[in-house]
């Protein structure tokens, strides 16, 4: 994928891109070691809910999967199937998360670009300790959004790929980091890089040499200057964009990643907690959704021999 926005790669079709997207959480989750069956997600369903079926070829479970859904009508719906659902949007549900469930994944298949919003909404979810080490997926329609003209001139490589602006967005503005951070963290970026590139020489050298004993142990060597905190979010984060485009001839970009932001701005997110404000009617839906899931998990464990 190169400059998102010249459209100068490749697109595909809706279907092939949800696939690839769990796939890409399947991935990651048994990284970590977490098996998708315990795997608590946070999805928007919408009245198909196609993400359903994906995920149980993956293996998570129905009581694990908690759909998020606007229109009543639709929840109603899929309450009727059993489906554990949430009546609410999803910044309501960001903020008013029961923070004694910790969460694995999130699918915000979002019908807009960027916005004050949905930018705040990703930020809030990063900054939240029940959202530590989530699998966070979003999928942004690329058009005429509030805020684009203020990220894409310094998103990666110029690009207007929505994830990548996201990203940018996320670190950089809502952060307080300048593009270029601080000279101190400039310097220290410049450090680490060389101290890399010299790694590598001395890695290759020896294994070209066939010294694969001294490769083994240079490839084991740990680096003296600590990565600055932008760079350890990009090595960290595992970081993946996607694009699509719809049967209506719209263009989506999404971005899915592991959420490391607490761990590499410890010193930058203790006032944010509160960004997402806490909504009592969706607080409550989230107890009720929680309380059956609760049911169902201690039931499931009797059942077992």
């Amino acid at each position: 994928m190169s400059n998102g926005a010249e459209f100068d790669y490749c697109f595909e079709n809706k279907t092939v891109w949800r696939r690839k997207v769990w796939d890409a959480i399947h991935h990651r989750l048994s990284k970590a070691g977490k098996k998708p069956k315990d795997a608590v997600v946070l999805y928007l369903a919408a009245e198909l809910d196609l993400d359903r079926s994906v995920a149980f070829e993956h293996g998570f479970r129905n009581q694990n999967l908690i759909a998020i859904e606007k229109d009543e009508r639709v929840a109603d719906f899929l309450r009727e199937q059993k489906k554990p659902v949430i009546h609410s949007t999803l910044e309501k549900v960001v903020g008013s998360w029961n923070s004694e469930l910790k969460v694995d994944v999130i699918m915000a298949d979002l019908c807009c670009g960027i916005t004050k919003t949905s930018a705040s909404c990703c930020y809030s979810m990063m900054c939240r300790s029940e959202f530590d080490d989530a699998i966070i997926m979003f999928n942004l329609l690329r058009g005429r959004d509030p805020l684009i003209e203020v990220a894409k001139s310094w998103a990666s490589n110029g690009s207007g790929h929505r994830g990548s602006v996201l990203r940018r967005y996320i670190t950089e503005v809502m952060l307080g980091r300048s593009v270029e951070e601080t000279v101190e963290s400039a310097e220290q970026t410049k450090q680490y890089v060389e101290e890399l590139k010299e790694k590598a020489r001395r890695f290759y050298q020896a294994k070209d040499s066939g010294n694969y004993k001294e490769a083994l142990r240079i490839s084991q060597q740990k680096i003296e200057t600590p990565a600055p905190p932008l760079m350890m979010v990009e090595m960290e984060s595992q970081m993946k964009l996607y694009s699509y485009k719809s049967t209506s001839g719209q263009y989506f970009d999404s971005i899915i990643f592991k959420n490391v932001l607490r761990r590499c701005f410890p010193d930058r997110i203790k006032d944010t907690q509160d960004l997402m404000a806490k909504d009592d009617a969706t607080a409550r839906q989230i107890a009720a959704v929680l309380a059956v899931r609760t049911r169902r998990v201690n039931l499931e464990l009797t059942r077992q021999p």
